[in-house]
């Protein structure tokens, strides 16, 4: 970090507590302005305390963590993620997507077929309708 009138400061921590794995990181943007604070007023031991521009954002408080980076926003809690693009949502777990249980959904429902006293009915003839809920959801989630 350069401040104008002092010497440059070396090794400006990202996070206060050094070693930790809970708490706030940022990581500024090269070229954007810094506040920086003193860890017991020692200049040599200093931290990033906020910035005009930043590359990356995280919060971990135990098991959960929010993250900023690349335009993508994240929030993890165990084995659940919501992931926010510019264009997508995704939600899911270790073992399914919002996605595909939606879209598994969908098509089960345009299967429907219906027992009438003269047989089965054929496909339902709002089928179209339901194919066109499915792209809409493709374009939103991922």
């Amino acid at each position: 970090v350069t401040i104008e009138g002092h010497p440059e400061r070396i090794a400006v921590r990202l996070q206060s507590i050094e070693g930790s794995f809970t708490g706030m990181v940022q990581t500024p943007t090269v070229g954007s302005f810094v506040l920086v604070g003193l860890i017991e007023n020692d200049p040599t031991s200093s931290f990033i305390c906020g910035a005009t521009e930043l590359d990356q954002l995280e919060v971990v408080i135990g098991n959960s963590t929010f993250s900023v980076k690349d335009k993508v926003i994240e929030i993890k809690s165990g084995n659940f993620k919501v992931s926010v693009t510019d264009n997508k949502v995704q939600v899911s777990n270790s073992v399914e997507s919002l996605n595909d249980i939606i879209s598994d959904l969908i098509s089960t429902i345009k299967l429907i077929t219906v027992s009438t006293p003269q047989g089965v009915s054929g496909t339902p003839i709002n089928a179209a309708a339901f194919t066109a809920i499915g792209q809409r959801l493709n374009n939103l989630l991922s």
